[in-house]
């Protein structure tokens, strides 16, 4: 349904970048991308200064080559993770400012004092100086209706930080929502280029995150036929990969190390935020010319003796292209599982969309040539502004898009496993419902966890592992309390299009709603999966996918009924006993 903005109103959309973000308004009359100082991107950048003020963007950015600043950078990649993540400990040296185990939460130090901010704080901040920009260019309008964009491949923590981050600069829930960043681009490029009826490949390489999206698109239906990516590698670590080459180029002619091991650490911080600085120009300069010079005189502890030219070294494109060369293989790799697994050859796709600021270094566009030929790797949208583009069209033009679960949702388990229950790549909406009964004695509450992953089968139990995300727990009572076994429910798990995850629970005797539509949420916290002394058994979990009410559509190999798993919070009974036998009599 297409929304026509009132009198004194006005849409937008926001893609939130590791590197820039970036704000495309609807005014009633034509989309318009919001100049921020000169320029359509923010970069992303948060100063915290001495005096307690906030500065974002580009004096953000520059402010931080200098000594005793609290700069914060690359911090999208940190959001929604906890500390003790990989992910976060490899970015330790390349957020501007120290990191530091906050209860097991990320989080800068922004002061001399010690204050520490999280990064969906951070992200506020970025939004708030969005909407500060949005308010000086359309001044009196108020905001109907938002979407902020996220990577497709951003687990359901990152996700709901993110939102809750635009909640705290000042956007009511009712009034936002998200989409998927290729979901997006496809949107705004199919827009640009009048496409009716295409299989689009949307290539995201961003600042933080990479994702690759397969869509069919036809009229103005968008139908993702499948996604995958790596919500932690993209354009930050090209710029390592830069760094790395200039910190061996100035050893090989200096015979001495840019950064000793020895410096203190509050100068070694500093002079790595340099480094970082000069490796992302670098890269930026070699990405439209085949050579540069670096001039490493700018550093503030390189002092030459003698006359600047001692202190520059000659960098190419060639050497830049060897350096980060297994990086952009690395995605090709990627493309090509998601492709395998969609059943889609190379020469099916008819068009390749490049996204993303780091879409811009040349190699890119010529790896995806060599994949798919010239003429399907497509130039037709800004790489930077697309996604907002296209975020705030789909708000406007009423765009219908499916999208799928990116990633598994089952329930824990103890003994450190879990049980699949929607399985990864399901198309959404969908809905599971799934019935249980008390487990202990005259029990007054039930509370249990949500794990995210990778699994591919409804009803399959396997082992935790570091990859999986452990989700808030949710409990609820007002029920009865008697004997075990003897108190059931309807446990409802209902993911939405934008992949946001509702749980209701209802006593199954009276229809008595327990829990209505719980919205699982990340709150800056990160669950510890809970031993407790009940028992569980595994069973058929019963899939209603809502395209059809009431059909059922997927059930789960005969094998999943017959384990039995030792203890856990609920006695969980997926069906009952006609069901099983129905099944098992099928064959399947």
């Amino acid at each position: 349904m297409h929304y026509t903005p009132k009198e004194g109103e006005i849409v937008l959309a926001i893609d939130l970048g590791t590197s820039n973000t970036c704000c495309c308004v609807y005014d009633g009359i034509d989309y318009r991308t919001i100049d921020i100082n000169g320029t359509n991107l923010l970069p992303s950048y948060v100063w915290y200064k001495n005096d307690g003020s906030v500065v974002c963007g580009s004096a953000a950015k520059t402010a931080m080559k200098r000594r005793n600043v609290f700069v914060v950078c690359n911090s999208k990649r940190i959001i929604g993770r906890p500390y003790a993540s990989s992910e976060v400990q490899k970015l330790n040296n390349y957020c501007g400012t120290t990191l530091v185990d906050d209860k097991g939460v990320p989080k800068f130090v922004v002061s001399d004092n010690g204050e520490r901010v999280s990064s969906t704080e951070v992200a506020t901040e970025i939004i708030k100086e969005v909407l500060d920009q949005v308010r000086k260019a359309y001044p009196g309008k108020t905001v109907a209706r938002a979407i902020i964009t996220t990577p497709a491949y951003f687990n359901a923590n990152q996700k709901s930080a993110t939102l809750q981050a635009a909640i705290n600069a000042g956007f009511a829930r009712e009034q936002i929502d998200t989409l998927n960043e290729p979901t997006a681009a496809a949107i705004c490029y199919c827009l640009e280029n009048n496409s009716v009826d295409e299989k689009i490949l949307v290539y995201d390489l961003g600042g933080g995150t990479f994702d690759v999206s397969l869509l069919r698109v036809h009229n103005n239906e968008f139908v993702v036929l499948g996604c995958d990516g790596d919500n932690a590698f993209g354009g930050v670590d090209i710029d390592k990969c830069v760094m790395e080459l200039l910190m061996e180029k100035y050893e090989a002619k200096f015979g001495a190390p840019l950064v000793s091991a020895s410096m203190e650490e509050k100068k070694k911080t500093r002079y790595n935020r340099q480094i970082q600085a000069m490796s992302e120009l670098t890269k930026i300069i070699l990405s439209t010319t085949s050579e540069t010079s670096v001039d490493f005189s700018e550093l503030d502890h390189v002092l030459s003796t003698e006359n600047n030219d001692d202190d520059q070294l000659v960098v190419t494109r060639e050497e830049m292209e060897g350096a980060i060369r297994p990086l952009i293989d690395k995605t090709i790799i990627t493309l090509r599982h998601l492709l395998s697994e969609a059943e889609v050859a190379a020469k099916d796709v008819d068009s390749v969309v490049i996204v993303g600021g780091s879409s811009h270094i040349p190699l890119v566009r010529e790896t995806l040539r060599r994949e798919f030929g010239d003429a399907k790797v497509t130039l037709g949208v800004d790489p930077s502004e697309c996604v907002a583009r296209g975020g705030c069209v789909s708000i406007v033009k009423g765009v219908r898009s499916q999208e799928l679960a990116t990633f598994s949702l089952g329930t824990s388990l103890e003994n450190n496993e879990v049980m699949w229950i929607i399985p990864y790549h399901s198309p959404l909406p969908v809905t599971y419902t799934t019935s249980v009964m008390t487990a202990e004695d005259y029990a007054e509450q039930v509370r249990t966890n949500v794990v995210e992953g990778h699994g591919s089968t409804s009803g399959l139990v396997e082992m935790v592992t570091p990859d999986m995300v452990t989700l808030p727990m949710y409990s609820f009572t007002g029920f009865p309390r008697r004997p075990k076994g003897e108190v059931a429910f309807d446990i409802t798990y209902t993911m939405k299009e934008n992949g946001t995850l509702f749980i209701t629970a209802k006593e199954k005797a009276t229809g008595r709603v327990l829990l209505d539509s719980f919205e699982v949420t990340c709150f800056e916290w990160f669950c510890v999966l809970q031993q407790t002394r009940t028992l569980v058994r595994v069973g058929v979990p019963r899939l209603v996918q809502r395209i059809e009410p009431g059909v059922v559509q997927r059930v789960v190999r005969r094998d999943a009924l017959r384990r039995v798993v030792g203890e856990h919070f609920l006695y969980l009974i997926h069906a009952e006993q006609r069901h099983i036998q129905e099944i098992l009599r099928q064959g399947i």
